[in-house]
């Protein structure tokens, strides 16, 4: 004896099968077509949910690239003038202080910073282990401007 699913599921299976046979030949790609379109739909849809939950996790040893508009004419931090040379500038080089989101100084390469009464002189102390990209050490020397 059959159950109300079955015979439900046959009678719609049937009435299915009927409307396909029906259908005129251009009517069957169309559906052809929106059923594969249905389908990418779908793959998409689950690729993008199992992408979302996916970890971002940089490549070690990559190489990092950047679009700019513009060309830069100097590599000098002190005279950088348009926006290439600013981005360039600051991927280039390392900042003693950086202002944060919120406007406060973050000490980049610095431990602190002292002024005198008058505030018109800074005296700051570097952090230890900094090392130019040629594995030399770092010093207050190659700061003073």
């Amino acid at each position: 004896m059959r159950s109300k699913l079955t015979k439900k599921i046959a009678f719609y299976s049937q009435k299915t099968i009927l409307a396909i046979q029906r259908m005129n030949s251009w009517e069957k790609w169309v559906m052809i077509l929106f059923l594969i379109l249905l389908l990418i739909a779908i793959v998409f849809k689950i690729r993008g949910c199992y992408l979302a939950q996916m970890p971002i996790k940089p490549n070690v040893g990559g190489v990092y690239r950047e679009g700019v508009i513009g060309s830069p004419d100097l590599i000098n931090p002190l005279l950088a003038e348009n926006q290439a040379e600013k981005t360039l500038v600051k991927l280039t080089f390392q900042s003693v202080y950086q202002y944060n989101t919120q406007g406060k100084l973050i000490a980049q390469i610095a431990k602190n910073l002292k002024a005198n009464k008058s505030k018109n002189q800074y005296q700051l102390k570097l952090k230890t282990g900094l090392k130019w990209s040629d594995n030399k050490p770092v010093t207050a020397q190659d700061l003073v401007a």
